[in-house]
């Protein structure tokens, strides 16, 4: 057996090598967008867009710092400026925009003659559509004179910041104790995620240095969110994947008392692992967030078939005369066919989800069904090899605490099966049916930031902008018309009705636009009309040109030069993708309806980009539950011999995952799209047991026993395995509740529980419907 076992380990260690290699070579993909969008024609699209005015709201940076009663201080506003100049001076920024440095409508300390002949004059000019003087320049709040700033009176700057409306929840909360920065990342900046996290640091570290936000700070913005996946990923590789490690080897120590059983199944996780990672970065070039889960899981389903081969290795030892060679090849004889089997059902599991249209969603499935797979390589290979050059296993099941346990749990199934088949049969299923009634109907949404506990920085961030200021997420509204017809009076106008419509719905909560500018005219100068707006095109182009000497960027991230497309940034409160798609199309159509057919409005950003893309998700999702559940059965009728068994023997299959669908229900107002891989997941987990049972039960009987003797025979070798499989899975994935993030908290705990589910599916249900006759072969008595 193994002639050549040395050829076959120098080519384990070579491609655990190169894996090896491979895997700390590439990097992390912390981009959102490339995450759920995988149609690259969109994604340029998208950043035409960007580039054209400028920067993208998936690259901004909100930062909201608390300083309470202190902000208008010349002290802590100096303090601001240091601050937002050092932030500004970073390469990736763009940008960094703060109240201090937006202009006064009213100069400070200028006689109210002097204020109206000026204003007059400028208004003058505006009014018959040219620009006004070059020399001209509105005081900012903070002055970058020394001499202005020493003379200003604080308590007035801070009422007429206030009173400012341009600010208000803008750049500035309404009881003057907070203050935000927005930071706009270059549209051309290709930041990765160690990148976004050190931005993210570095402009904590600024602020705290100069003294801002010691009441608090809070940042926001999909960076933010990216930066705090990217430390989840640290913390499972550095902290969760060493304790999942150490808790599935106690546990098989504990079952096995030897040091090198427990060695072999950690050796063969870590290569196993290694390999999927290795081979994932091959082919996809990077690796996401969903894929530093994977170690785990490979590891517990690498432990399943180890544990089902091992221990009928170990009884073979036991219970006859047999060398080790011939105990380990029966062993492999009689287990190893459904090991096969398994790996390849739960291989079409994880599979499953490569047709869901998520880049996240694809790397994980792919990555875990190579690690399904080459856990099955290594264990039919190194591990025979191994148990060949090492003395046989010591094995007393009659002292083994951990079988006198696994005994008692399998002897209570027997029990119930033997008196209430029927009960168990009627109750497993009614389980499914309050799951499947609460699941209707339930919302499914991308919702990052509450992808995070209540508690989490993120989290409290995103509150904090939705009580003092404008929300965490926006959608852009693009309108494209005739340059004169862009900036007519009539335009304006129409625009202000659609901003005071935006004030009637709960979701949006404020907008950018055009609008502003000119409110910022109006403040400075009045344009004497009965709506406050620019009474005709060519004092509008004039009011832009004017403002683009003093806030250019200002003016080029609303319209373009040509004048012929504008930007409405509208601020929601939404955090779900999905919704804040649905809301830009809403808003699209009553801006649509506003303008007229010669208009074009479109509704985009990255926000509601994303958004349309999840709505793809969710119906590959869907999609590949049921190519799942189809690939499963055609194994099972090719496996067990009978397409009546394999299509009964999915009844068990889907109750865990029934199950779980409802506790997930119960428990969540709104489902997370990553909560849509479970199904699929649970279901090739659950079907590996079903296998084992059945593929012993008809050997049972193959060898004459009856029903009820056959059963036994199951219970009492293939039942042993089953539970101590579970349970090692359970272990296994269990550190992942610890995980600050749904996307790989939700494995720890929904999975585990659909997996305690499959094991008392297979330990009750299973037998019941054989014993009830339901399930049979027709070779059994």
């Amino acid at each position: 057996m193994f002639r050549h076992s040395k050829w076959i380990v120098i080519f384990i260690v070579a491609v655990t090598v190169l894996c090896a290699i491979r895997a700390a070579l590439t990097p992390i993909n912390g981009d959102p967008l490339h995450a759920f969008v995988t149609d690259q024609q969109v994604i340029d699209a998208h950043l035409r867009q960007s580039h054209i005015f400028g920067d993208d709201a998936g690259k901004m940076l909100i930062v909201v710092a608390d300083d309470g009663d202190q902000l208008f201080t010349r002290q802590n506003l100096d303090s601001l400026r240091a601050a937002k100049n050092e932030i500004q001076k970073r390469g990736e920024v763009k940008s960094a925009t703060s109240f201090i440095d937006a202009y006064r409508t009213e100069e400070p300390g200028q006689t109210r003659i002097k204020t109206v002949a000026q204003k007059s004059a400028l208004r003058s000019q505006l009014l018959s559509g040219k620009v006004p003087d070059k020399d001209f320049k509105p005081v900012s709040y903070w002055p970058f004179s020394a001499s202005q700033r020493s003379s200003t009176n604080m308590t007035d700057l801070r009422e007429e910041a206030l009173a400012d409306n341009r600010l208000s929840r803008k750049l500035l909360s309404t009881d003057g104790t907070k203050h935000s920065i927005l930071i706009a990342i270059n549209t051309e900046a290709q930041l990765s995620l160690p990148d976004q996290q050190l931005l993210c640091n570095e402009v904590r570290r600024i602020l705290s240095d100069h003294g801002i936000g010691q009441n608090g700070i809070y940042l926001a913005g999909l960076p933010v969110v990216n930066a705090a996946i990217g430390d989840e990923i640290i913390s499972t590789f550095t902290k969760i994947l060493p304790l999942g490690f150490i808790a599935v080897a106690a546990l098989i120590f504990f079952i096995y008392r030897d040091v090198r059983v427990t060695f072999l199944i950690v050796l063969i996780g870590i290569v196993a692992v290694i390999w999927s990672v290795g081979i994932t970065s091959f082919v996809f070039g990077e690796i996401t967030i969903l894929v530093a889960a994977m170690p785990l899981v490979v590891l517990a389903v690498a432990t399943t078939d180890f544990l089902h081969i091992t221990t009928a290795y170990q009884l073979t030892l036991a219970q006859s005369d047999k060398s080790q060679e011939q105990s380990l090849w029966t062993a492999m004889k009689e287990v190893g066919g459904a090991c096969v089997l398994t790996s390849i059902t739960t291989f079409i599991g994880f599979a499953s989800l490569v047709l869901t249209s998520s880049a996240a969603v694809q790397q994980f499935g792919f990555a875990c069904a190579i690690g399904t797979s080459v856990a099955l390589i290594l264990m039919v290979t190194l591990l025979p090899i191994a148990y060949l050059r090492i003395k046989p296993l010591n094995f007393d099941v009659g002292n083994n605490l951990a079988y006198q346990i696994v005994d008692q749990i399998i002897g209570g199934c027997k029990s119930l099966v033997r008196r209430f088949p029927v009960a168990i049969v009627v109750l497993t299923a009614a389980v499914c049916i309050p799951g499947l009634w609460v699941i209707y109907g339930k919302p499914v949404d991308a919702d990052l930031p509450n992808r995070f506990p209540s508690s989490h920085p993120v989290v409290q961030s995103i509150r904090v902008l939705e009580k003092d200021f404008s929300g965490f997420s926006s959608i852009e509204l693009y309108v494209g018309a005739k340059p004169e017809e862009l900036l007519s009076h009539s335009t304006t106008r129409k625009l202000k009705e659609f901003e005071n419509q935006l004030s009637t719905l709960p979701s949006t909560l404020s907008m950018v636009s055009t609008l502003d500018l000119f409110q910022g005219i109006e403040d400075v100068v009045s344009y004497r009309t009965e709506d406050g707006l620019p009474p005709d095109a060519a004092v509008a182009e004039a009011s832009l040109q004017w403002i683009a000497k003093i806030e250019p960027d200002a003016v080029d991230s609303l319209i373009t030069r040509e004048r012929d497309q504008m930007r409405i940034r509208v601020m929601t409160r939404s955090t779900g993708l999905r919704e804040t798609h649905q809301l830009g199309n809403e808003l699209e159509e009553i801006l649509q309806k506003n303008l007229g057919s010669s208009f074009t409005v479109s509704a985009g950003g990255t926000y509601s980009l994303i958004g349309n893309a999840v709505n793809g998700i969710v119906s590959s999702q869907v999609l590949g539950f049921f190519f799942c559940v189809f690939s499963l059965t055609v194994i099972l009728i090719w496996g067990l011999g009978s397409w009546r068994v394999a299509i009964l023997a999915q009844i068990p299959n889907l109750i865990p995952v029934f199950l779980m669908v409802g506790v997930v229900a119960f428990t969540l107002d709104r489902i997370d799209t990553d909560f849509l891989a479970l199904p699929m997941i649970a279901l090739g987990i659950a079907v590996d047991d079903t296998i084992h049972f059945l593929n012993r039960y008809r050997l049972a009987l193959s060898q004459g026993m009856n029903v009820e003797s056959a059963l036994e025979t199951v219970y009492q070798t293939t039942g042993r395995s089953i539970v101590i499989s579970s349970i090692a899975l359970s272990v296994g994935l269990l550190p992942l509740a610890l995980a600050q993030v749904v996307s790989l908290w939700m494995l720890g705990t929904f999975l585990v529980l659909g997996i305690i589910g499959a094991l008392i599916a297979d330990l009750l249900c299973l037998p019941a419907m054989i014993k009830l006759g339901i399930i049979r072969y027709r070779s059994a008595n």
